[in-house]
C-alpha cells in the first residue's frame, strides 16, 4: 500500500510491498482517478516508480498513466456529445444559442488580432469569461456535462491487464511519459534515487500483460534532435539522415530489445514526441518505415478500450477544391462591416492559391467510392461541413494552417504559390509545458482548415461561415459514427502541446467530435505526390487492410519513386486501427501514375 513517509517531508506516499489488488485502496491514486485535476508533484512521484525495480512500483507508474494522460480529451468528448444532446431541447435552447453566439464571437476576436492576442487586450479576456460562465450556466442545467469519468474507467488494479487484453497478439503499447523525477525510497533496500531534469519514461506492455520501464534520458536532447528532424522533413532537398539516426539512439534503440518478436506499435507518446512521425527515424540501415508492419498513434493506452459501435448516419463525403475567393453576403447586423479591411490573423489568409490537386484526388477517390458525395467549389463550405452528422467517411483535401506563437508571414513557394506558413515549425506549449517552450493562447484557435470564401473573412463575418473552421469549431461537430477523418491538409497534425493531455489542435479537436480515426499531416505536403499516396492507402483500405496497416503500405509503396520521408511520411494514423466497417464498398482499380516529373512543393501549405 502507499502511506505518507518521513522521506519527503511526511506528505506524501512511500511504497511497501503489497498485493496488486490493494492498490485500489491506495489514496494518492484519488487524482488518476477522480475529476481529473493534476497534482504535478504526486504524477511525478507516481512516474518515478517506474525507475524502481520492484514491479509493483512499475505497475503502479504503468497504471496510473493508463488511467490518467488524456483524461481532459475523454471529459471534454463526453461533454461535447451530451451537449449535442441538449442542442434541440426547447427548454435549453436559449443558453446553448448563447454560448454558440459567445464563441463564434471569440472567434472571431481572436482571427481579428493576432497570434499572442497583444491587441485584442481587454476585449478577449472579457469574452473568454463569458464564454466560461457560458459553459458553466449550462452545465449547471445538464448534470451529464458535469459527469465525471472516474466510475467509467476500470480499477487502478485491473486497468493494466484489461489494455494487454485489448492489445493484438503481436504487438506492444509504448506508454512514454514525461516527468521529473522524485526521490524514492526502494522497499528493498531504502536506496534513493534523486533526479533534478525532465525525463522520458518509457512504459512497455504485451498483451501478455508482461511490462518492462525503459528511461530514455533527459527530454531536452530528444526534444532538440526532434525539432531539427521536423525542420530537415519539411524540405525535401535536406538530409534527414544522420538526425534521424541520432533520434533512433535516444528513442527507439534502448526499447529495440524488447520489441524482437513485436510486428505492431501502438504509440502514446508525450511531449515533443507527440509530433514526431516515428517511421522517419533511422537505424543506420533504414527507416523505421520497414521495421514494423504499422504504427498507430494513441493519445494514451486507454485509446485501446474503446469501441467505434456507434453508427453512422450519412454517407462519406470528400471535401476539396473549395473556391477560396467565393463571396456571398455573410456580414453580422454591422453598417461598416462589410467595408473593413481584415485585419490580424484574417490578413494572412488573404492571398489563397488554388489547389488542382486536390480537385484531382476528390474526383478520383469519389470514382473508387460509389456511395461518396464530393464537394467542390463553392459547396465546399464550412457551413455545408459543421450541418453535417456523423458520414461514414470524411475526407477534407484543401490549406491547413496552424500558427504557432511566432510571427506568422506569407512566404512564396517553388512554384509561385503563395501560401502562409509560420517561419519555422517551433514546438510550442498549450500550458507552458515542463520545458517552457513558447505559450500560445488559445491554441485550439490557432489551427484551422479553409473552405470556400476564406479568402473573403474578415471581422463582422459570421464566423460560423466565414471558411475559416478552427480546432475549435470542428470539436463542435457531430462525428458520433464517424469511422475515418482524413485531413490532406498541411500540418493538419500539429498543435500546442500539453504534457499528459496531447497536442492541442485539428486532431484534438476530431476526436473530441466523435471520430474514430484520423489522419493528419506533420508538415506541408506536396500537391501531387500526395494524389498518388492517397489513392494507394484508399485502395488498401477498401481492399480491407486495418487503417494504419494501409498507411504504412502506401508509404512503402511511395517511397519506391521517392526516397525523401518528405514524400511518404507526413501523414500519421491515430486511433483505431481496426478495417473499415464499409461493407458495401468496392476497391476500384488504381489508375496508372502519371509521367514522373519535377515534384511540386508546398501543396497545401498555410
Amino acid at each position: 500500500m502507499l502511506v505518507p513517509g518521513p522521506w519527503l517531508g511526511g506528505s506524501h506516499p512511500r511504497l511497501i510491498g503489497c498485493h496488486p489488488d490493494d492498490l485500489d485502496k491506495a489514496p494518492v491514486l484519488g487524482y488518476a482517478t477522480g475529476d481529473g485535476r493534476k497534482d504535478p508533484t504526486v504524477q511525478n512521484l507516481l512516474y518515478s516508480l517506474s525507475a524502481l525495480a520492484d514491479p509493483l512500483a512499475q505497475r503502479l507508474a504503468l497504471a496510473t498513466a493508463l488511467l490518467h494522460k488524456g483524461r481532459t480529451l475523454d471529459l471534454r468528448a463526453k461533454q461535447a456529445r451530451a451537449q449535442l444532446a441538449v442542442r434541440q431541447s426547447p427548454a435549453l435552447r436559449e443558453q446553448v444559442e448563447k454560448l454558440a453566439r459567445l464563441r463564434a464571437e471569440l472567434e472571431a476576436a481572436i482571427w481579428s488580432t493576432g497570434v499572442d492576442g497583444s491587441s485584442g487586450g481587454d476585449k478577449l479576456k472579457r469574452l473568454r469569461a463569458d464564454v466560461r460562465a457560458a459553459e458553466e450556466q449550462l452545465a449547471l442545467a445538464v448534470p451529464s456535462l458535469k459527469t465525471e469519468l472516474a466510475h467509467e474507467l476500470p480499477p487502478p488494479s485491473q486497468i493494466v491487464e484489461r489494455v494487454a487484453t485489448a492489445l493484438p497478439k503481436d504487438s506492444a503499447l509504448i506508454e512514454i511519459v514525461s516527468m521529473r523525477p522524485i526521490s524514492v525510497l526502494s522497499a528493498a533496500d531504502d536506496t534513493t534515487s534523486i533526479g533534478l531534469a525532465q525525463q522520458y519514461m518509457a512504459l512497455l506492455l504485451f498483451p501478455s500483460g508482461k511490462y518492462v520501464a525503459v528511461p530514455l534520458g533527459k527530454t531536452e536532447p530528444v526534444d532538440g534532435n526532434i525539432a531539427e528532424l521536423l525542420s530537415l522533413l519539411r524540405n525535401p532537398s535536406s538530409k534527414p539522415q544522420p538526425v534521424a539516426a541520432s533520434l533512433y539512439k535516444l528513442v527507439m534503440a534502448p526499447l529495440v530489445p524488447h520489441l524482437s518478436s513485436v510486428q505492431q506499435l501502438f504509440i502514446s507518446a508525450d511531449g515533443a514526441l507527440q509530433l514526431l512521425p516515428w517511421a522517419a527515424m533511422h537505424d543506420g540501415k533504414q527507416y523505421l518505415l520497414h521495421s514494423y508492419r504499422s504504427m498507430v498513434y494513441l493519445t494514451s493506452g486507454r485509446d485501446l478500450l474503446r469501441l467505434g459501435d456507434a453508427p453512422s448516419r450519412s454517407a462519406p463525403l470528400l471535401i476539396g477544391a473549395p473556391d477560396f475567393q467565393h463571396s456571398r453576403e455573410l456580414f453580422a447586423d454591422d453598417p461598416v462591416s462589410g467595408k473593413t479591411t481584415p485585419l490580424g490573423l484574417y490578413a494572412s489568409v488573404q492571398s489563397l492559391a488554388a489547389l488542382p490537386g486536390t480537385r484531382r484526388e476528390v474526383e478520383q477517390l469519389g470514382a473508387m467510392i460509389p456511395t461518396a458525395r464530393v464537394w467542390q467549389d463553392s459547396s465546399a463550405s464550412e457551413e455545408g461541413l459543421r450541418q453535417q452528422s456523423a458520414p461514414l467517411l470524411l475526407h477534407i483535401a484543401t490549406h491547413g494552417v496552424f500558427l504557432d506563437a511566432g510571427p506568422a508571414q506569407p512566404s512564396v513557394t517553388t512554384d509561385n504559390q503563395r501560401a502562409l506558413r509560420p517561419n519555422q515549425p517551433t514546438i510550442s506549449m498549450a500550458d507552458g509545458g515542463a520545458a517552457r517552450l513558447s505559450v500560445v493562447p488559445d491554441p485550439m484557435s490557432m489551427s484551422a482548415l479553409l473552405f470556400a470564401g476564406a479568402a473573403n473573412a474578415k471581422a463582422g463575418v459570421n464566423p460560423d461561415q466565414d471558411g475559416v473552421l478552427t480546432a475549435q469549431e470542428a470539436s463542435l461537430m457531430d462525428l458520433w459514427g464517424t469511422e475515418l477523418v482524413v485531413l490532406s491538409a498541411c500540418d493538419s497534425a500539429r498543435g500546442s502541446l500539453s504534457v499528459g493531455e496531447g497536442v492541442y489542435g485539428l486532431r484534438r479537436a476530431f476526436f473530441i467530435a466523435g471520430a474514430e480515426t484520423l489522419v493528419a499531416s506533420a508538415w506541408p505536403i506536396s500537391d501531387r505526390e500526395t494524389v498518388a499516396l492517397m489513392q494507394r492507402y484508399y485502395r488498401l483500405l477498401l481492399q480491407g487492410q486495418p487503417r494504419a496497416q494501409a498507411m504504412t503500405a502506401a508509404a512503402r509503396e511511395m517511397q519506391r519513386t521517392h526516397s525523401h520521408p518528405y514524400y511518404w511520411a507526413p501523414f500519421s494514423v491515430f486511433g483505431q486501427d481496426t478495417p473499415l466497417r464499409l461493407r458495401e464498398l468496392k476497391p476500384t482499380p488504381i489508375a496508372k501514375p502519371p509521367l514522373k516529373r519535377k515534384p511540386v512543393r508546398g501543396r497545401r501549405a498555410s
